[in-house]
């Protein structure tokens, strides 16, 4: 599996998922030695693993799969008899390319803004809403491999319901290029401060 975020990073890492099928718990470790087909491809970290457990890691970064990004579009507009509410929207185009040659998987997350605050309202812009389905009962939704809705080869676009962040799972042919468009409104009325965290 592959996994990337591309407003954090445009590297994509590549992840394992996979279940201790011994009797014994995997201990937790800084410093797990990872060997493919007898080779050593990299070092990662585990937390403990109990025996029939699930886990995923990290094995680094894949230089085949390709991802550029960049915000194409900012708007900041004051509508209202009196600009009472004003309203930013941004636009982002990111491609992923695989060069493999072979088909991929690969999972991207794209930041979408929360509100706390019921006088501030975040609309999602692209994808449009119908494609998209709730899941998620924390931050691990965004690393999970198997979507709970399914497309097209496995494809499909979530909303993650804690983070609200936007989870796309996409299936890559080999050589095949894909423009991801993303883009949100947030509106607040104008004397309204806003305060920006990180997700």
């Amino acid at each position: 599996l592959y996994f990337v975020t591309p407003e954090l990073s445009t590297e994509v890492y590549l992840q394992v998922k996979a279940r201790n099928t011994s009797s014994f718990p995997i201990l937790a470790s800084e410093a797990v030695n990872v060997y493919m087909d007898g080779s050593y491809i990299t070092k990662t970290q585990l937390k403990d693993v109990s025996p029939s457990e699930e886990f995923t890691t990290f094995l680094g970064v894949d230089p085949a799969l390709k991802v550029e990004h960049q915000q194409i579009q900012t708007e900041l507009k004051q509508s209202g008899w009196t600009s009472k509410q004003s309203t930013s929207t941004a636009a982002y185009r990111t491609v992923v390319v695989n060069t493999k040659p072979v088909a991929t998987n690969v999972t991207l997350v794209q930041l979408l803004p929360k509100s706390t605050d019921e006088k501030i309202k975040v609309e999602l812009l692209a994808p449009t809403k119908d494609r998209v389905t709730e899941a998620g009962a924390g931050r691990d939704a965004e690393a999970q491999a198997a979507p709970a809705a399914k497309g097209s080869k496995g494809e499909a676009i979530l909303q993650n319901k804690v983070t609200n962040n936007l989870v796309f799972h996409l299936h890559l042919e080999p050589s095949e290029k894909r423009e991801i468009p993303f883009s949100y409104s947030v509106s607040w009325p104008k004397d309204k401060e806003m305060e920006v965290k990180d997700n």
